[in-house]
């Protein structure tokens, strides 16, 4: 555990991160309140490049909001080495080869005993000379809906609750970074069900959402879309950002789309 915790930190150092290694989207992406950046949990070296980019411009007084605990709950870990720790996580996870799950990754991880091993080793992880500790992290999503099956209703309220922890910690900080799955930002969720419909979709937010919003109201046999669980479940964070006019950005890390 702690030769692939370093190895990661030493990535961190190594990497350089530019703009074109990134898929933008929002309506300020050189001065966003709001910051997305959206991952595969199983695209590893997305992961690492993105984090890296995040060490690049973290500043003192931001927040980040991670997915996969309930908003209400607290980090139990400073910023840096949780962040860190997510991705070996998932790290170890995808040497089994498996599809993801994030009960099952969470559970294999326990009975490893990483969580252990890491409070053990945690004096052992240097972030001398990164931006990292510079950050607070909190999380944004809902416990309840975290247990229930993959559906548009729960991600629907799973996006909610990111709404209300961006409502709660936009006051509080310097700029808020919100971390998760690709399809937890609207941008993300756009791309894919623009892959499933061919291109096929309105390229402006606000007419994908009317659309399919209309074909969620047929029947499944009258729909010329092709909906995912995810299609349209993103509408809560962009009704949001948008009526409260917050200038915002999404980087999805290129590397997210090719690898396994």
């Amino acid at each position: 555990m702690i030769k692939d915790m370093h190895a990661i930190i030493r990535e961190l150092r190594e990497y350089e991160p530019r703009p074109d290694h990134f898929v933008l989207g929002g309506n300020n992406a050189t001065k966003p309140r709001v910051l997305f950046l959206g991952e595969r949990h199983t695209a590893i070296g997305g992961q690492v490049a993105t984090l890296a980019y995040l060490d690049r411009i973290a500043a003192r007084g931001d927040m980040v909001l991670l997915e996969g605990a309930d908003r209400r709950e607290s980090a139990d870990l400073n910023c840096s080495l949780l962040l860190v720790f997510r991705i070996f996580r998932n790290w170890q996870w995808q040497k089994l080869g498996r599809p993801y799950d994030p009960d099952e990754a969470a559970n294999y991880a326990e009975s490893q005993g990483y969580p252990e091993l890491l409070s053990i080793t945690r004096e052992s992880y240097g972030f001398n000379g990164l931006s990292l500790p510079y950050l607070r992290c909190a999380f944004w999503d809902d416990g309840d809906a975290l247990k229930q099956p993959i559906t548009y209703e729960s991600l629907k309220t799973r996006n909610k609750s990111m709404k209300m922890a961006m409502d709660f910690w936009l006051p509080r900080s310097n700029r808020l970074v919100v971390m998760g799955g690709s399809d937890h930002l609207p941008m993300g969720e756009w791309i894919s069900a623009q892959r499933s419909n061919r291109s096929r979709l309105p390229r402006d937010l606000h007419g994908y959402y009317r659309l399919v919003k209309e074909q969620r109201a047929r029947p499944i046999f009258r729909r010329t879309l092709i909906l995912s669980e995810a299609t349209g479940s993103t509408k809560p964070i962009y009704n949001f950002l948008e009526r409260n006019r917050i200038p915002y950005a999404q980087f999805i890390h290129r590397r997210m789309f090719t690898e396994p």
